[in-house]
């Protein structure tokens, strides 16, 4: 019942779209590694401001496995190899859990669950998900090793695994540079324990030095990503990507990483009480990978393998309370239940239960750039550009896209552009690096409103994702028919906005309707009732009920920013407020405010 129960955990919670789109940039490498036939990268071609070719990426394996599989199998096939990740992810951790005479315990069943939610974050489609892979089987062999020397079987397979698997690792993602920890810990203590296979300790040792120089950049590869690791060259983009960030910011409170975190130390608490053989070696790996897993996001899918396998691996020697079956079962429909839940009602921005590509990439926006002529040079945010690279690319060139390491020279002038407020910082960028047509993602809402006050850029289209700007004085929203029927409430929020500050009423109302039907649930509640306040505005307006309209836009705008035609609105309402209704002036206002209305 368990199994089938986390079967369908795994349905329901990896049923995701894309959200992240590192992998459209991760495919345009693969593109560019085939044409040019070299494993060695060329990051400058797809922007046309100043990019770096200083930084190293190595990620060939994963990018051409990708590459492969979009452009022989479709969409689906990458959704199939999330898949295929997760379920050797935990087909590793049962198999260990049969091994050791255990997989029948609820508790077994209590930590596959655990250690899939904890790892989440390294699930998304792009190399990182094979680091996921590769970690947990790096870890099931060492535990492997473990229970073959306490049954006195070959361990030597177990031992020389470690070498075969980082020659693959170093050319499938940097995370391989976070093993070597582990590979330090557990060759140390191999040693101590069979003192008697010293030489094939030393030399599977001496093989995982040489397998991490066996890439296209040799040596300068990991010693780069040493010196990245420790913080000896400093990265400015790093402080604005939610991966770096720690556990306890909003990125890890969405996936519960701080409470998993909880479960995890109460299992391996339980087991260790007895102090069962090897429990020291054990908390000695956790009690190092605990660090990266708090301070770093992007790393917090290293202790769950280690937990995981640890709280098996020892509680084979465990008397658990003849409660425990009761108390797993609890604690297994409480975890899976949440997960479904928050899948369903809770999704990220950009996301639903359900495949293809989220609305966090502008693939109908960038659809409407490649339908027309608007020159080569595109202002674009940093989440958008990784898609404009793989849809785009030659036709147009980005401005920036989220790889952001080959930006690195001109990164303060891009967070000058995406956060100042002041107008003439950001007219003063668009003089210094002037371009051609621009596309401004929903959540970089300070962009979109600069765009909006520089004269000659007018809007030409919007979709569910991002705006296009085109040079113009007077090119008018064109909005996107899927608008009519958006699948995420964080994403109506945000185009709400936007098709207010254009004046774009039918599609904002539009937008408010499936909020307040099948999006509810899906949306911030005070946004909500923002959004219908300020449509209460509108209906005001047209009714002539001028201070019903000034209370309801006061609490409506109190909310977000005030852009063009509502600061019209909110001058006129307190000018006909200071007016007699007998004085001339009046008649006018009440004129202007409904040709205003929405």
């Amino acid at each position: 019942g368990l199994a089938l129960a986390l079967a369908s955990i795994v349905g329901v919670r990896f049923a995701l779209p894309i959200e992240d789109g590192d992998i459209f940039w991760h495919m345009a490498y693969g593109a560019q590694m085939i044409e040019r036939r070299t494993l060695q990268l060329d990051h400058t071609p797809f922007s046309w401001m100043p990019a770096s070719n200083e930084m190293i990426y190595c990620a060939w394996i994963g990018e051409l496995l990708f590459w492969f599989l979009w452009t022989q199998f479709g969409l689906m096939a990458v959704f199939a190899l999330r898949y295929v990740i997760v379920i050797i992810v935990l087909g590793l951790l049962a198999t260990h859990a049969w091994r050791r005479g255990v997989l029948r315990q609820p508790a077994t069943w209590v930590v596959l669950l655990v250690t899939t939610l904890g790892s989440v974050v390294a699930t998304f489609p792009k190399p990182e998900m094979l680091s996921l892979m590769l970690w947990h089987v790096l870890v099931f062999c060492w535990f492997g090793l473990l229970d073959a020397q306490e049954r006195g079987r070959a361990v030597l397979p177990w031992l020389y695994a470690t070498p075969a698997l980082m020659l693959v690792w170093v050319n499938t993602h940097g995370a391989f540079i976070l093993a070597a920890p582990f590979v330090v810990i557990t060759a140390a203590a191999t040693l101590a324990r069979m003192p008697h296979h010293a030489a094939h300790i030393m030399a599977a040792a001496a093989l995982c030095g040489l397998a991490i120089l066996a890439n296209p950049y040799g040596s300068a590869y990991p010693a780069q990503l040493l010196t990245e690791t420790l913080r000896f060259t400093a990265r400015p983009d790093l402080a604005d990507n939610n991966a770096y960030m720690t556990t306890f910011a909003s990125g890890g409170e969405y996936y519960h990483l701080p409470e998993l975190l909880l479960w995890m130390i109460a299992l391996l608490a339980f087991v260790m009480r007895q102090r069962p053989n090897g429990w020291h070696i054990t908390l000695l790996l956790c009690c190092v990978y605990m660090p990266l897993y708090l301070i770093y996001i992007r790393a917090s899918f290293l202790l769950p393998a280690l937990a995981g396998y640890g709280v098996i691996h020892l509680s084979r020697t465990v008397a658990w309370p003849r409660v425990t079956p009761a108390l797993a079962c609890a604690a297994f429909v409480f975890l899976g239940g949440r997960a479904i839940a928050q899948a369903v009602l809770y999704p990220e921005t950009g996301a639903w239960v359900g495949f293809g590509i989220g609305t966090t990439q502008p693939v109908e926006e960038a659809e409407f750039l490649a339908r027309g002529d608007y020159g080569s040079r595109l202002y674009n945010t940093y989440n958008a550009g990784g898609y404009l690279i793989w849809r785009l690319y030659p036709r147009y060139q980005v401005m920036v896209d989220a790889r952001s390491f080959p930006y690195l020279d001109w990164y303060a002038e891009l967070r000058e552009f995406t956060r100042s407020s002041d107008p003439a910082v950001f007219r003063a960028f668009l003089d210094r690096h002037p371009a051609d047509v621009a596309l401004v993602d929903f959540q970089e809402g300070q962009v979109w409103r600069s765009f909006l006050k520089t004269p000659g850029w007018r809007p030409a289209y919007y979709g569910p994702n991002a705006a296009v700007f085109v040079r113009s004085a007077t090119a008018r929203a064109e909005a996107a028919p899927s608008l009519t029927h958006l699948r995420n409430g964080r994403d109506a929020a945000l185009i709400f906005d936007f098709a207010t500050a254009v004046g774009d009423y039918p599609t904002a109302w539009t937008v408010l309707a499936q909020v307040e039907g099948p999006l509810v649930r899906q949306t911030n509640p005070a946004d909500v009732q923002r959004m219908v306040t300020y449509r209460d505005g509108h209906r005001a307006l047209q009714e002539g009920a001028y201070d019903r309209a000034w209370d309801a836009f006061a609490v409506s705008l109190r909310q977000h920013q005030i852009d063009g035609q509502d600061n019209t609105i909110l001058l006129l309402l307190k000018a006909l407020q200071q007016l007699t209704p007998e004085d001339p002036r009046a008649a006018t206002i009440r004129d202007a405010l409904s040709r205003l209305a929405g």
